[in-house]
């Protein structure tokens, strides 16, 4: 009987939050993604499966730090002198949007035992007489950036419905940029109507870029939702004293939203 050790969402690289490891002075939860990885690698070097299927996302990211590489690597190379074959397939965090940005994969094509998978594309890997099937992933697509500069918030709302309609989002994972939006345009967006345009896509997200007192924020949204909406609209029924800026208080508001859906996500 064959064996199989199977893994997937690695994230090598990934970090986040503040606490620092005392002995590297790198980011804990970066460390902690080398060690896991490690602890996988020791243990599959210990029980010597048939082969090893890593089924996505070995990376966090389609740029990993030349650290994680070179980590990855060391791991790598330390099955392969065992002669323990592994299969690698790119997932949605390592695979590039643009068609002209390499993968990392590339670099484990010359070790020996290791079958890298990054075409976007079905493959048929044979390993001794282990057949695995490799799906393609889901395509990505990044779209034109609307930038608002030179627009009115007419245009603006064309813009942004052009970009998402010409994008042809089912079963696409689509990102589009919106610069330099005015925040009163932002919050006159009909986001059901755009939930509508892009609930074809498989994911579809909008990333605004505000303009306010000649700086830039950013906000993200991975979902389509009415709460900025809904909050500017409970402001202006609000009965608060004069000396209240209430336009400050919405910028304050809207800030203060996207910080706590970025702690969410973490």
């Amino acid at each position: 009987m064959k064996r199989i050790l199977h893994t997937a969402d690695t994230h090598i690289g990934y970090s986040a939050y503040r606490r620092i490891d005392e002995a590297t002075g790198l980011n804990q939860r970066e460390v902690d993604t080398y060690e896991a990885f490690k602890q996988f690698v020791d243990y599959a070097l210990k029980e010597r499966p048939d082969v090893i299927v890593h089924a996505g996302d070995l990376f966090d990211s389609v740029h990993p730090t030349n650290r994680a590489i070179s980590f990855v690597l060391g791991q790598l190379i330390r099955l392969s002198e065992e002669g323990i074959p592994f299969v690698a397939i790119s997932g949605n965090h390592e695979t590039p949007r643009l068609k002209e940005t390499g993968s990392v994969f590339s670099l484990f094509e010359h070790i020996l035992h290791v079958h890298a998978v990054y075409g976007n594309h079905y493959e048929l890997v044979d390993v001794d007489d282990l057949k695995v099937h490799a799906l393609r992933t889901r395509e990505m697509v990044d779209l034109e950036p609307v930038v608002c500069g030179s627009l009115d918030e007419h245009g603006i709302k064309r813009a942004i419905k052009h970009r998402i309609q010409e994008s042809n989002p089912r079963d696409k994972v689509v990102r589009l940029k919106v610069l330099d939006i005015p925040l009163h345009v932002y919050h006159s967006l009909d986001f059901d109507e755009l939930k509508r345009l892009t609930r074809s896509a498989v994911h579809f997200e909008i990333k605004y870029e505000f303009r306010r007192d000649n700086e830039l924020f950013s906000a993200e949204h991975l979902t389509f939702h009415s709460l900025h909406t809904e909050f500017e609209h409970f402001i202006g029924r609000y009965l608060i004293g004069a000396h209240v800026n209430k336009a400050r208080l919405k910028e304050l508001g809207l800030r203060y939203m996207q910080e706590g859906e970025e702690e969410n996500e973490e």
